[in-house]
Order: structure tokens, then sequence, then C-alpha cells
């Protein structure tokens, strides 16, 4: 038996920000590569840009990939819903989640 919880926290303004720059930041590296793809390619000198590209495009991903995400969940069970990624605070901050379901 497979249980869903759905989950939307809010963020404060300094997190809010926080995030979007951070994601700002990926778009930039993933950008950049890509112009770099396209300028070694009409300069012909695709061999010296392939490391550094691949580089910003794999840096850009995991770090999108690690920073991005708020919250996520650990482990869920009928009774418990157990998270992660978010300070201790705002996880007690957090209200009590009870099964929906009967």
């Amino acid at each position: 038996m497979r249980t869903k919880v759905s989950l939307a926290p809010g963020l404060c303004a300094l997190h809010k920000s926080e995030r979007r720059r951070q994601i700002a930041l990926v778009w930039v590296l993933f950008l950049v590569g890509l112009a770099m793809l396209v300028t070694a390619k009409i300069v012909n000198v695709v061999g010296m840009l392939v490391l550094p590209v691949a580089f910003l495009l794999l840096f850009g991903a995991v770090v999108l990939a690690l920073r991005a995400r708020l919250v996520w969940i650990k482990e869920v069970t009928p009774r418990v819903v157990r998270l992660g990624g978010c300070g201790g605070a705002f996880l007690e901050s957090l209200p009590p989640w009870s099964s929906t379901s009967g």
C-alpha cells in the first residue's frame, strides 16, 4: 500500500530570496555552458571547451538537485511522516500530521 503526503512549507523572505538566488545561479551556469558550446562550435575549438562545459553543466545540475528542494520526505508510515531538509526549528514548528485516510 502506498501512502501519499502533501506538504507545502512556507518560506520566510530571507530563505525565499536565497532559494531564488541559488536557482538563478544554476540557470546562469547552464546558460554559460550552452554559450560556451555555441562559441566553441563557431570558433572551431570544441575539444578545448568540452571539459569546462561539462563541468559547468554537471556542477549546475548537482547544485540544483541539492539546493532547490526545501523539504523532503524521509519516511512515511500510516502513522508517522519523517521529514528532512530544513533546520530542526522549522521542522518543529510544523503542526502534527495525522492520517486522513480511514
